[in-house]
């Protein structure tokens, strides 16, 4: 009895730390900008995609949906800054949708969603950059340039 004391005491140590040694996980780089998105940090996610390997595929597919979510966000769920601010902002990263993937919907009606509430008042203005890209994809709804 008293042998099998000290053994069964060798036996709970080895077991516990066996339990204990877990090979560390690698995080793929969809689960980095997903953590990143989820802490609204798309400036560091899309900094994260653009040092990846943009000729994969799935790496511009992935920076395309992070610069669609960073416009939906900005239009819809960031309250902090101007309505002028937000729409600017919001088109400027539709914009890089559709310069990644040029056929997006969700982007094309989000900027005819925002251009349509800009032809509804009178004398609204946009950036020049951002006329100049949606002129160039036939999205301006005839909305005049900013006053220089």
């Amino acid at each position: 009895m008293k042998f099998l004391t000290p053994f069964f005491l060798v036996l709970i140590v080895l077991f516990s730390s066996c339990a204990q040694q877990t090979e560390p996980q690698a995080v793929t780089l969809e689960e980095q900008v997903a953590a990143l998105v989820e802490e609204k940090k798309f400036d560091d996610a899309i900094s994260l995609l653009k040092s990846a390997d943009n000729n994969e595929p799935a790496v511009v597919a992935l920076l395309a949906k992070t610069h669609l979510d960073y416009g939906i966000y900005i239009e819809y769920d960031n309250n902090d800054i101007a309505m002028r601010d937000k729409m600017t902002g919001a088109l400027r990263q539709y914009i890089e949708v559709l310069k990644l993937e040029p056929e997006n919907e969700k982007a094309i009606a989000e900027i005819d969603q925002i251009i349509g509430i800009y032809q509804t008042m009178p004398g609204r203005t946009l950036p020049v950059d951002i006329l100049d890209e949606l002129k160039a994809r036939g999205l301006d709804g005839g909305i005049q340039p900013d006053a220089e």
